[in-house]
């Protein structure tokens, strides 16, 4: 009995040594992509009374250190992942306003259509070294109603 173990034991490990084969990452290459910073986002919501005219502006930069040839900036919907391109950075760090109207046009939603509660999302794809990457540099847009100033009184 002793010697079926160890001989299991030894089968087993030849097995683990032989089996294990040099494959390539199924993933693809590792820690070359440029992640974008996204901050300094004003005012943060998209006006459901005005969607035509309402604005987002924020700052796209890069961690110290990295450069890249051109960031994109692509829009989506709700959970419709159906990206469109909304703006191209090509120097850092950049200053960039998203008009809610023009984003409406490019993915060819009707403005009826929009409700408070609706999602806009914002992605950073970057291009370095002619490696095109994106980012998790993620910035969702709520539709929502702004505060009437009329309403609002002091105490």
């Amino acid at each position: 009995m002793r010697k079926i173990k160890i001989s299991a034991t030894m089968i087993t490990f030849i097995m683990l040594l032989v089996g294990c084969e040099k494959e390539k990452d199924p993933a693809g290459l590792r820690g070359v992509g440029i992640i974008p910073i996204i901050s300094d986002v004003n005012p943060g919501i998209f006006d459901s009374k005005d969607l035509k005219n309402s604005f987002v502006e924020l700052t796209v930069n890069l961690e110290s250190g990295k450069a890249a040839e051109k960031a994109v900036i692509e829009g989506s919907y709700n959970s419709n992942f159906e990206r469109i391109k909304l703006a191209e950075v090509t120097s850092f760090p950049a200053n960039v306003r998203i008009i809610s109207g023009d984003v409406i046009q490019k993915l060819g939603i009707k403005e009826s259509d929009i409700v408070n509660g609706d999602v806009f999302t914002f992605e950073v794809v970057t291009t370095a070294n002619g490696l095109t990457t994106r980012s998790t540099a993620i910035l969702r847009v709520v539709v929502s109603c702004a505060y009437e100033h009329a309403l609002t009184f002091a105490f």
